[in-house]
């Protein structure tokens, strides 16, 4: 107990900015699911700031994704879903670093692992690397994906939902079958404010 209030202390203040407090409100373990209003506004904020905020938004995530309670890490998966579909070249940019993909890929291939934590890490990096496999100034995002296939990491169902607005759906000489935006699902929020983590 005394251990979890002393590293809360002190990711309150590794914290800088107000991209960061939002981004830290929006993956309190005391939420019961995803705000995806929060998320949005986070995204406003991103937007606006430019590349600053853009890193100060990944790098928060980054830290609650370290967070050893699996609902903070849904949720700053949640975060950064609706960041990498909502917020420009800079964020993508953040994300497609190569600190950030192998985190992401660590969770996805973590023992033991929680299911529905790797389920998620798995949908995102298989809709980034789809949508983003021929951006020559993020290749990690294709690298990632392609890396964990060659290893026969088995991906859930393609979702082009989760995937970065503007980008072209099927990637070429692939079909999915759904087109973008056809499905409210996929963690998009699906018109609910809150999407329940339990």
């Amino acid at each position: 107990m005394m251990n979890s209030a002393i590293s809360s202390f002190q990711d309150a203040f590794d914290i800088k900015g107000e991209v960061g407090r939002l981004v830290d409100i929006a993956t309190s373990e005391t939420l019961l699911g995803a705000d995806w209003q929060q998320n949005l506004q986070i995204c406003d904020k991103v937007n606006a700031g430019g590349k600053d905020a853009a890193k100060d938004a990944v790098r928060t995530v980054r830290k609650r994704l370290k967070n050893k309670n699996t609902k903070v890490q849904l949720l700053a998966l949640s975060v950064l879903e609706a960041a990498v579909k909502n917020c420009g070249h800079d964020l993508l940019m953040q994300v497609g670093s190569r600190d950030v993909m192998t985190e992401l890929q660590a969770i996805a291939l973590q023992p033991n692992g929680d299911a529905a934590l790797q389920r998620k890490t798995l949908q995102l990096i298989q809709a980034w690397g789809e949508a983003l496999r021929d951006a020559p100034d993020m290749p990690l995002f294709y690298e990632t994906y392609a890396s964990l296939k060659s290893q026969g990491i088995r991906f859930p169902e393609f979702d082009p939902t989760l995937a970065p607005a503007g980008r072209p759906y099927p990637p070429q000489g692939g079909s999915f079958g759904a087109q973008r935006g056809a499905s409210s699902g996929g963690g998009g929020g699906g018109g609910a404010l809150f999407e329940s983590i339990a």
